[in-house]
């Protein structure tokens, strides 16, 4: 019974953050369950290595528990890492074009035609952004 009302919070709670996910928003949450699932694997193996019999079937069952609750804490931060709206991927991706770029190690000033885009702001409000000036360092 308790499982039961463990698994129906979790999957209110689930739905309640819910939104459109796109196929990159699904790769961070993928990737966050694989971290997740690691990490708890070697969390299940280090519990096993402090107890004092360190029975075989023991660490089976440990190994399998720490990886399926890390790979679900994996997937429960991917989501809100998703709605929050910045990925660890970001980093890699391009950002947006400015009117006007300085590169500092490069001494350089790159002045490009841009037109204002369509951006979403906090509770998915749409409103127009235009960048006018990026500085790299």
């Amino acid at each position: 019974m308790k499982k039961i009302k463990t698994l129906l919070v979790v999957s209110i709670l689930l739905l309640g953050i819910s939104q459109p996910l796109r196929a990159q928003s699904l790769e961070v949450v993928f990737k966050n369950s694989l971290w997740g699932a690691g990490i708890g694997g070697v969390l299940g193996l280090a519990s096993w290595l402090m107890t004092e019999d360190m029975m075989a079937n023991e660490l089976r069952i440990r190994l399998i528990r720490g990886s399926a609750f890390g790979a679900l804490a994996g997937v429960g931060y991917g989501l809100w890492e998703v709605n929050r709206g910045s990925s660890s991927m970001s980093a890699e991706m391009e950002p947006a074009p400015a009117v006007a770029e300085y590169d500092a190690s490069r001494k350089r000033l790159i002045l490009q035609p841009v037109l204002p885009r369509l951006a979403f702001q906090e509770e998915n409000l749409p409103g127009w952004r235009w960048d006018v000036m990026r500085i790299r360092f």
